[in-house]
C-alpha cells in the first residue's frame, strides 16, 4: 500500500469520546470527517441520498488550502494521480485584459472527487449506507441522538449516535429540521456544464476565471480536467434569487466569452448545464447544538466572490473530528469546534469585502493593470491563491486605493 494510503491513526484520548458517530452526507466535508474518526476507533455510519459515484455542481478546481486539508488526511497524492495539473490563474477583467498567476492548481471532477474522498473513509472502517434519504432528527431533551431516513422502497430506518454530524451542502430543508437554520435565502448559485476539446485542451494549462460584465456580481469560470474536458460555468452572489437567473446568465457569459463560447459551441457536450445554490462566509445557520455538529457547507464554508470550498469544506469535517476526540464534555465541543472555525473568520469577511469591490469593472480593470506589470501587487494577488497572505488587510479602502492609484 503507498505511503500516503492511511494517514496515522489518532488515539481515542478519554471516556468522553463518543463511542459512534452518525454523519449525514458523504461529501468533502462528511467522508474527511469520517475518516479521521474512523481512523481513531470511532464506529462511524456515513450516509448519503444517493448512491456513488454521483455528481455534484462544483467549479472542480483544486488550489492549496484543498491539498493542504488533503494531505491531512493522507490523500494529496492519491488525488493528484488523478486529478489534472495546472500552472496556476488566469484572471480576465472586464476588459479582456489577462493576468497569469503562479500557483498550486488542479482540477478533478467532483463525480471523482467524492467518490475516492467516500472510498477513503470505508477503507478507513467508515459504514457507509445509501441511498438513504433525512427524514427527521431523533431528539431527546433537547438533544439530537440520530435520525430518521427513508431508504429506496420508502422504509424508514432509524440510526442512533451520541453524536450527529450534518454535511448535506447548502439545502436548506436539513439546517431546519435540524433547528440550526438562521438565513433561509441563499447566498448566491452558481450553474456549470462540461464540454470535451481535445485542441483546447492541449493549449490551456490554468484555471480561467473571467470578471466578465456579464457576470456583474460574480464571475464567470474555465477550468480545464482530466480527459479534454473543460468545466465551464458561472458563480452570482449576493442572493440573487432562483436559477432561470443563472441560467441567462451564463448564456450570455457564454456569447461574451470567446474561449467559453467556443467550448460550448465546438466542444462536446459531456454534461448539459446544471445549478445549484451557495452558502458562503459561515452565516446563516448555527455551528451546533447538543449532540450535532454541521460542517462543510452546510455552515457557508464556501468563500464568497471566489465560489472556491472544497478545501474549506474538508478542513470543516477534520476540524469537527478533531474536537470530538479532544473536548472533553460536550460544552467543551461546541467552543472547540467553533473556535476552529473563527480562525478563518477574517478571511471570509476579506472575501465578502472582495465580492464588493471587484464587481465594480473599473476596479477589477485597473487592479489587472496594475498586476499585469507584475510587482507587489501580482505578488499579494499570488498570495491570497496560496493562502500565505492575510485577505482582511489586503482589501481595505487604504491598500485598495494604494493598488490602484499608486504609479
Amino acid at each position: 500500500m503507498p505511503r500516503e494510503a492511511r494517514a496515522p491513526a489518532a488515539a481515542v484520548k478519554s471516556q468522553s469520546v463518543p463511542q459512534s458517530v452518525l454523519i449525514v452526507g458523504a461529501g468533502p466535508a462528511g467522508s474527511a470527517a469520517a475518516r479521521v474518526l474512523a481512523q481513531a476507533g470511532v464506529s462511524v455510519s456515513l450516509v448519503d441520498q444517493s448512491t456513488f459515484p454521483r455528481d455534484k455542481t462544483c467549479g472542480d478546481g483544486l488550489i492549496p488550502d484543498a491539498f493542504l486539508a488533503l494531505r491531512k488526511l493522507g490523500l494529496e497524492a492519491r488525488v493528484r494521480a488523478e486529478a489534472l495539473p495546472l500552472a496556476g490563474l488566469r484572471v480576465i477583467a472586464p476588459d479582456g485584459r489577462e493576468v497569469d498567476l503562479a500557483g498550486d492548481a488542479a482540477c478533478l471532477p467532483r463525480l471523482r472527487l467524492d467518490a475516492l474522498m467516500r472510498d477513503a473513509a470505508e477503507e478507513a472502517g467508515a459504514r457507509f449506507l445509501a441511498p438513504l434519504r433525512l427524514k427527521t432528527f431523533v431528539e431527546e431533551a433537547g438533544r439530537i441522538t440520530g435520525a430518521h431516513f427513508t431508504d429506496a422502497g420508502g422504509t424508514t430506518q432509524t440510526l442512533q449516535a451520541p453524536i450527529t454530524l450534518l454535511a448535506t451542502g447548502a439545502a436548506t430543508a436539513p439546517l431546519a429540521a435540524a433547528g440550526l437554520l438562521l438565513r433561509k435565502e441563499a447566498s448566491g448559485f452558481a450553474l456549470r456544464g462540461y464540454y470535451r476539446h481535445p485542441r483546447l485542451a492541449g493549449e490551456l494549462d490554468r484555471l480561467v476565471i473571467a470578471i466578465d460584465r456579464e457576470v456583474r456580481g460574480g464571475y464567470g469560470w474555465i477550468f480545464p480536467g482530466p480527459d479534454g474536458v473543460f468545466n465551464v460555468g458561472v458563480g452570482l452572489f449576493g442572493g440573487r434569487d432562483g436559477s432561470a437567473n443563472v441560467r441567462r446568465v451564463f448564456e450570455r457569459f457564454v456569447a461574451h466569452s470567446p474561449l467559453a463560447r467556443a467550448l460550448v459551441e465546438e466542444g462536446e457536450t459531456v454534461a448539459a448545464p446544471r445549478g445549484a445554490p451557495l452558502r458562503t462566509c459561515l452565516t446563516g445557520a448555527r455551528f451546533s447544538r447538543p449532540g450535532l455538529l454541521a460542517i462543510g457547507e452546510t455552515v457557508g464554508t464556501t468563500y464568497a466572490f471566489t465560489g472556491e470550498g472544497i478545501g474549506k469544506a474538508i478542513e470543516s469535517g477534520i476540524a469537527a473530528a478533531q474536537a470530538i476526540l479532544d473536548a472533553p464534555d460536550e460544552a467543551a465541543l461546541a467552543r472547540d469546534y467553533a473556535a476552529r472555525l473563527d480562525v478563518h473568520a477574517a478571511r471570509y469577511a476579506a472575501y465578502r469585502k472582495a465580492q464588493y469591490w471587484l464587481s465594480w469593472p473599473a476596479v477589477s480593470n485597473r487592479l489587472a493593470e496594475r498586476a499585469a506589470r507584475g510587482g507587489r501587487v501580482k505578488r499579494a494577488l499570488e498570495g491570497l491563491l496560496a493562502e500565505t497572505i492575510d485577505p482582511s488587510a489586503l482589501f481595505t479602502v487604504r491598500n485598495l486605493l494604494r493598488g490602484l492609484l499608486s504609479g
